[in-house]
């Protein structure tokens, strides 16, 4: 390593160390609270069930866009904007999703899901109708990850391209393509976390893929294989943000703008950074509200800038890990709650 490699290292570590040692300083005060304004209807599986959520706006009329969530027993499951249960879909032991909005094959265009499934050691490709209907297209078994986990897509006007981890801090990334045999995926690059990642988001203006280590901190890395990875911590685990960090996504403005959210299991909290500058900008809990309770354990969780009809400002929902109501299920907030919260 020459000098100039070890400068950059032990200003780098010097950095992290003392922003943890400014998240712990912080007062408890400083957290402010939202609630949730809508709820799903629960999974069909007991216990720690429910995972992670995708978000699909529907362009050509927003009030039916469809959230798509996970059960980790049983498969997906879609619903309204206001929580009701369209569809779901057996396919054994899915863990995370995300969704592409459109994906063009053939002469149609229709949004894309992209699944792990620990039963079949996979990566699942599904299509995603306008009335919750999901349909399975494509089975990618996966060999060079010993037990999927989180998965996320990155795309940018140069590629398509899937994210996705295994329980070991393993992740790969693969092309997304299709020949006239169907879709095609080739594995790009593989490195490993140390220990286990779940939550994956791309940047597709800063370039950027966010991966959320559980015990350590988040992260962003390089999205192109051929670029220097340039691992950066961007918010370490603290006593204020305890681990388990675990769903990440992006809220996206024009010029690179907008904001990073961040779920810490361990503390019932969820951070929200600035997408331009990786800033902390404030941090919130979901309380008891008139409607909904309140959130826990938060594991996956989406987030996107709309417009919605209810949801003008765009929505955040939520993985609740502890539902009274029954079996787990997905808490919607309303962001500019915590938009506003951010500005106290």
């Amino acid at each position: 390593m020459n000098y100039t490699h070890f400068l950059y290292l032990f200003l780098g570590i010097g950095c992290t160390l003392l922003y943890a040692q400014e998240l712990d300083n912080m007062s408890s005060s400083s957290v402010f609270d939202v609630i949730a304004s809508a709820e799903t209807t629960p999974v069909r599986s007991l216990d720690d069930a429910a995972d992670d959520i995708a978000i699909w706006r529907n362009l050509a009329n927003p009030a039916q866009s469809i959230v798509v969530g996970t059960d980790k027993k049983y498969g997906l499951a879609s619903y309204t904007l206001t929580g009701e249960l369209l569809s779901e879909l057996k396919l054994g032991r899915v863990n995370n999703v995300d969704v592409l909005s459109d994906w063009t094959m053939g002469q149609e265009k229709f949004p894309l899901l992209v699944a792990t499934n620990r039963t079949h050691q996979s990566i699942d490709l599904l299509r995603l109708y306008s009335d919750g209907k999901m349909v399975l297209i494509h089975r990618e078994l996966v060999r060079s990850l010993s037990e999927v986990y989180g998965i996320g897509f990155y795309v940018d006007s140069t590629m398509t391209t899937v994210v996705a981890s295994d329980v070991r801090g393993r992740i790969g990334q693969w092309l997304l393509g299709q020949t006239n045999k169907g879709i095609q995926m080739k594995l790009l690059r593989r490195w490993s976390m140390g220990s286990v990642v779940e939550g994956i988001a791309g940047d597709p203006y800063h370039k950027k893929i966010y991966l959320s280590e559980e015990r350590k901190g988040l992260w962003s890395i390089n999205a192109h294989p051929g670029l220097a990875m340039e691992k950066t911590m961007i918010l370490p685990t603290s006593s204020l943000l305890p681990e388990d960090f675990e769903g990440v996504d992006i809220y996206e403005e024009s010029d690179g703008a907008g904001y990073v959210v961040l779920s810490a299991q361990g503390g019932d909290r969820y951070a929200v950074l600035d997408r331009a500058t990786g800033i902390l900008l404030g941090i919130f809990r979901i309380v008891d509200g008139p409607n909904t309770d309140g959130v826990e354990e938060t594991d996956g969780l989406d987030l996107h800038p709309g417009p919605f009809p209810d949801f003008p400002y765009g929505i955040l929902i939520v993985q609740d890990g502890d539902n009274p109501q029954g079996s787990q299920n997905f808490k919607y907030v309303d962001w500019i709650q915590v938009l506003s919260g951010l500005k106290k």
